[in-house]
């Protein structure tokens, strides 16, 4: 179950898109509806340059939803990608509801950062660290792994956005009533924030990438796991050990 957010808290959307993809005619079109509905939202359909993040993520921290609108060049934008991953902190931390929009693209293009999807993202390792790039994988592979909507190429835009209010409006009517389940709106995702795509010499041999996989074992099983469970756990950790003095000398 998700934990119930406050009905006291204002009821207000997050919006969170590519606007050289959508400002124009999708994003307009489901503000548009938003407001037909007087569903409190917050978009910034500019993308001020000058403005400081900080804005932003303060809108973020007081939305309830967040509609993550996942289009062809969202991964392009260090924006985009900064506010999703301040969005799915605030989900991790069951502080707010996501809800991802794939628009004209799949989301195993977006969970794995393939097709044309991922040629957009993977331009951003020119001019962005190594961490950057690491921790927006993450991000990216936790909001695809939500329930949403996906609209294709062959399907209607307004018939669409009339779907995702009403999944707007019975999220909101959920929370505000006090019963949120999070069956109801949005699918839990565990994720740990470990690099998704390693590069082999930083194991040095199969050895080391044993050793590696067994230490996040370790550290997953002492985490859940009953207190019976911590011998096991410690004899695993000596293993990782001796695994890692094999790897340091095969490099």
């Amino acid at each position: 179950m998700m934990a119930t957010l406050s009905s006291s808290v204002q009821q207000v959307l997050f919006i969170n898109f590519r606007g050289k993809d959508i400002r124009y005619g999708f994003a307009s079109h489901l503000i548009d509806a938003l407001e037909r509905h007087n569903i409190k939202f917050f978009i910034d359909m500019h993308e001020q340059k000058g403005r400081d993040l900080k804005y932003l993520f303060k809108r973020i921290q007081e939305a309830t939803v967040a509609l993550v609108i996942l289009s062809t060049r969202y991964g392009e934008s260090k924006w985009c990608l900064e506010e999703l991953t301040k969005i799915m902190e605030q989900a991790e931390k069951r502080e707010l509801v996501v809800i991802p929009i794939f628009y004209k693209v799949r989301p195993e293009d977006v969970r794995k950062q393939k097709g044309v999807f991922g040629d957009r993202f993977w331009r951003r390792t020119e001019e962005s660290s190594r961490e950057e790039m690491e921790k927006w994988q993450v991000a990216l592979k936790a909001v695809s792994n939500k329930i949403g909507f996906t609209l294709d190429h062959n399907r209607s835009e307004a018939k669409f956005i009339k779907k995702v209010v009403k999944e707007v409006e019975k999220v909101l009517s959920t929370i505000q009533s006090g019963e949120g389940r999070e069956d109801d709106c949005v699918k839990k995702v565990k994720t740990y924030n470990v690099p998704l795509a390693l590069p082999w010499p930083w194991f040095g041999s199969v050895v080391g990438l044993i050793g590696a996989m067994l230490g996040l074992l370790t550290e997953t099983v002492q985490k859940f796991a009953s207190p019976a469970m911590f011998v096991l756990t410690g004899q695993a950790g000596s293993l990782v050990a001796i695994l890692n003095r094999f790897a340091d000398k095969s490099v």
